[in-house]
């Protein structure tokens, strides 16, 4: 190395621009896991004494509202931003937000809904039977109602309308045949139907 750089010190900055983005953002990313567990721990340790706070009708002061808020939001993101969704721990961590009246990261969980739900929809398009992932934007988008994320469902609602309402016809036939998939796929069409605000053919 001293061939070719010589005894000279390089520090960060020495560092292309891309490359010094790649080592700032895993520092980052440490930095960001160390405070998460952080406001973990403030949530664990002060957990009666916020419950006894709520009781007595007393808002959380800032200083245990802010770390939650920041937790939770950047634990519902993950869970929105992940390859698999638990539909089951978005809907603990919304509860989370209502029991003890937090405002979520409207805009980041706006966003990384919108995109998850469209990723969803997508793969159900092109899936002949998507029940398991109808039941799964349902179920999330029931989940997340109550935060006002500002989820845009233009895209959902058109994949729906464009992609799916025209199996309705088919799924019904196939139901009345005794086709239990077939039912379980027209339950399940038909709830998130109902949920975007769009008329089906019977």
């Amino acid at each position: 190395m001293d061939r070719y750089f010589g005894s000279h010190s390089y520090s960060l900055w020495h560092l292309f621009q891309d490359e010094k983005r790649k080592v700032i953002g895993l520092i980052l990313e440490s930095t960001l896991r160390e405070i998460q567990a952080s406001f973990h721990r403030i949530y664990e340790d002060n957990y009666p004494m916020m419950l006894a706070l709520k009781d007595m009708g007393i808002p959380l002061p800032n200083f245990f509202s802010a770390p939650l808020e920041s937790s939770f939001s950047k634990d519902l993101e993950r869970q929105l931003r992940g390859k698999e969704i638990d539909v089951a721990k978005v809907g603990a961590i919304a509860r989370e937000f209502a029991n003890w009246e937090l405002e979520p990261d409207r805009s980041s969980l706006g966003y990384a809904a919108t995109r998850k739900i469209n990723s969803l929809m997508s793969k159900a398009s092109r899936e002949p039977s998507a029940t398991g992932t109808l039941k799964t934007v349902d179920s999330l988008l029931a989940a997340l109602e109550g935060l006002d994320l500002g989820i845009d469902l233009w895209k959902c609602q058109n994949i729906f309308f464009f992609s799916l309402r025209d199996r309705f016809s088919g799924m019904k036939d196939a139901a009345d045949k005794g086709d239990e998939q077939a039912r379980e796929w027209l339950e399940a069409a038909g709830g998130l139907a109902l949920r975007l605000g769009i008329k089906v053919r019977n």
